[in-house]
């Protein structure tokens, strides 16, 4: 059997509401991976917590999965800073 990369990542937020957003956001990208290569989680750990749980088959798909998901939580940060800079 084959050792796998894994890592755990907790993200924190300021509210129940971004955590939310973000979980809403990210949730559907667990769901497209190849499971032979990429094992992907993510759990609501308490109301201002997610966490990744990830576990990949080599050190490419680990490390294209964790910078994905660091730009898409740039997106997220930078999407809210914008609205509530602009709206609120």
């Amino acid at each position: 059997m084959q050792e796998r990369i894994q890592a755990t990542i907790n993200l924190f937020f300021e509210s129940p509401h971004e955590k939310n957003v973000a979980y809403l956001a990210l949730k559907p990208e667990t769901e497209f991976t190849r499971e032979d290569r990429i094992r992907l989680k993510i759990i609501e750990k308490d109301e201002n917590t997610l966490m990744l749980d990830i576990s990949t088959s080599d050190l490419t798909s680990f490390r294209a999965v964790v910078n994905s998901y660091f730009r898409w939580l740039k997106i997220i940060e930078d999407t809210h800073s914008f609205v509530k800079k602009n709206i609120e």
